[in-house]
């Protein structure tokens, strides 16, 4: 898929200014955005993720159907009573709002990074501000494979065991970090 909206095109027309290189087509896609690979003019490879276009409007109409159905639940004699559906209707959005704001994602990556930093098994991406919108940001380039991928990872080298306890350890990191 090329690009495909006003965000990742105004960037892309800007490309000359902002990147040395900007590949059009993406190497990733997701539900909310998608991901380009590109080259600033200090030689750093990156990728640029790009919102959906009309993602917004979308969220607008869904969570206004959510909220006739919350209110509906609520005002259940039956599946109402002892529920917070109106609650739980609010806390789905405030998540969801989040969850496409691309500057809160860059704050949150630089969080998850200072909070793993005493971990030399854990490389968390550098955020590159000055490219960084609410629907575009721009992230160092760290190729990889999934972990779901075990032939690469067998054909790498990689100890996949080795693997599940760092994962087991950076999910339990948390709760030793807040000495919860």
């Amino acid at each position: 898929t090329p690009l495909y909206s006003s965000a990742a095109s105004d960037v892309y027309k800007r490309q000359p200014t902002l990147f040395q290189d900007f590949e059009p087509v993406p190497l990733a896609a997701a539900s909310l955005g998608q991901v380009h690979k590109a080259t600033l003019y200090t030689g750093e490879s990156v990728v640029v993720k790009v919102q959906r276009p009309g993602l917004k409007k979308l969220f607008e109409i869904d969570l206004g159907i959510l909220k006739g159905i919350a209110r509906y639940f609520q005002h259940h004699p039956k599946w109402g009573r002892g529920r917070d559906w109106m609650g739980i209707y609010e806390e789905c959005c405030r998540i969801l709002w989040e969850e496409i704001d691309y500057l809160n994602e860059g704050r949150n990556a630089d969080t998850f990074r200072r909070n793993f930093r005493s971990f030399s098994w854990v490389n968390v991406p550098r955020v590159y501000w000055r490219y960084a919108t609410s629907r575009v940001i721009t992230l160092e380039y760290m190729p990889g494979i999934k972990v779901s991928q075990y032939e690469a990872l067998d054909a790498a080298g990689v100890d996949r065991k080795a693997i599940a306890r760092y994962g087991a350890q950076a999910y339990l990191h948390p709760v030793s970090y807040t000495h919860l």
